[in-house]
């Protein structure tokens, strides 16, 4: 699959990703496409910084897990709106009445 170079991905249940040091994650980021989605029910399981695997290989945001970290980790106000910013341009949330 590494040799390959898709047109799209799109990875269902997305939240299996969510640590960006296991081998499932690295290995989709190596995967080659031109288009990049991630579909999941739970982007946050325990902690927001759970959402980093998702975001990064949707090529959303660079590859930065410490500067992930300091967003997601900081109680600044700034960095809390930030956050709070890529959240609600990135994510398209569904209730269970729509």
């Amino acid at each position: 699959l590494l040799q390959i170079a898709f047109d799209r991905i799109i990875l269902n249940k997305a939240h299996v990703i969510r640590n960006p040091k296991a081998g499932i994650s690295q290995s989709v980021c190596r995967l080659r496409a031109f288009r990049r989605r991630v579909v999941t029910g739970t982007p946050v399981q325990n902690k927001e910084l759970d959402m980093y695997s998702a975001f990064f290989v949707s090529r959303l945001i660079p590859n930065q897990l410490q500067v992930w970290k300091r967003w997601v980790d900081s109680s600044k106000a700034k960095n809390q709106r930030l956050l709070q910013l890529l959240i609600k341009t990135l994510l398209l949330r569904r209730s269970k009445d729509q």
